[in-house]
């Protein structure tokens, strides 16, 4: 594996990947949901070239879709944990969860807790979501999330790309399925 590391690396030493002749930022995750999602979305600043993009193969991975479940005692203590003024009725916890809006990668951008609107994102860092590609089950006094991907969702997906290496596409090809528009140049050293 150090080998066939140290000739990959040598190959692309001396590259660098750039968008209208300025060094791109080109962020990397582990598994998308399905689609990657725009920075926009992710960070609040829209960047031309991170931007969704279709990750199908991401579906294959073992890290692609996780179900983590609570008691509704333990979600309403990350809730109170996390969320200050958040006024939750103990005696109807199926009510908790209102409507959950997606962005068009289908990561949840905003949801209702019991009147508050919350970002998907923070409900995500505070349950502890793999990503905030998600959705929430109720039955029998359980939460369920299932969760679909694994990190931000914003550029390369690794395994992905891994994916696509896999079907013979090059660094180049695939830097430019994820990162459209931008082009890898060499620099001297």
């Amino acid at each position: 594996n150090y080998e066939k590391f140290r000739r990959c690396a040598e190959e692309v030493k001396n590259m660098i990947v750039t968008y209208k002749g300025n060094v791109a930022l080109t962020t990397y995750y582990a598994v998308s949901c399905g689609t990657t999602q725009s920075a926009e979305n992710e960070w609040g600043s829209a960047i031309d070239y991170l931007v969704p993009v279709d990750s199908p193969k991401d579906a294959l991975s073992d890290n692609y879709l996780k179900i983590k479940t609570y008691s509704v005692q333990e979600m309403y203590d990350r809730f109170m944990l996390n969320f200050a003024g958040l006024e939750l009725d103990m005696e109807h916890p199926e009510e908790w969860i209102g409507n959950i809006n997606y962005n068009q990668s289908g990561y949840v951008d905003t949801m209702e807790i019991y009147k508050s609107k919350i970002r998907g994102k923070d409900f995500r860092e505070y349950f502890e979501l793999r990503s905030a590609c998600f959705m929430i089950f109720y039955e029998d006094d359980t939460f369920s999330i299932a969760t679909k991907g694994y990190g931000h969702g914003v550029g390369l997906s690794q395994f992905g790309a891994n994916q696509l290496a896999l079907e013979g596409k090059n660094f180049e090809e695939i830097l430019k399925h994820y990162f459209p528009g931008t082009k890898t140049v060499s620099v001297n050293t």
